[in-house]
């Protein structure tokens, strides 16, 4: 098995057709056959206001991810607002609240914080995409995989 390192953004990712561990955990925790339809089903999950924050968040610790856009509302109850977030969905970025922006870099620090007092440092490559080939007794399966961080070792 030889893995290939992609540079490519989380969106080009997210589209290679290819064995996950999303994948992998609905085939254990559900069925072959739900895995079969979560796999032909378009690919793209309508976001949530959890996982917008969790995705900006994510971003603001590694230095690297999905765009963000911050919006000057109190919320999504103009049509302004609205307008705005889905411009920002249109040109493929998350869009946050500018207060709920804050919330998430005071998180981020905290992970930031949580993280040198382990004496773990972001040094590497962050939001490492990964492509291989499985080889099987039933035939070859390709799989990906988007590591947070890599830490190569070259010597």
């Amino acid at each position: 098995m030889t893995a290939e390192l992609l540079d490519i953004s989380a969106d080009e990712y997210f589209a290679i057709d290819a064995f996950s561990s999303s994948l992998a955990n609905t085939l254990l925790t559900r069925s072959p056959l739900h895995a079969r339809a979560e796999q032909q089903q378009e690919r793209v999950k309508p976001p949530t206001k959890s996982m917008d924050r969790g995705t900006v968040v994510h971003s603001l610790v590694l230095g690297k991810g999905k765009r963000f856009r911050s919006l000057a509302y109190p919320d999504y109850k103009t049509k302004a607002a609205q307008t705005d977030r889905d411009a920002a969905r249109d040109d493929g970025e998350v869009p946050i609240l500018a207060h709920e922006l804050m919330t998430a870099n005071v998180i981020a620090d905290a992970v930031k914080k949580q993280l040198a007092a382990r004496g773990i440092v972001l040094d590497g490559i962050s939001e490492a995409a990964i492509r291989w080939t499985e080889e099987t007794p039933f035939g070859d399966v390709a799989c990906r995989g988007m590591l947070d961080h890599l830490r190569l070792n070259r010597g």
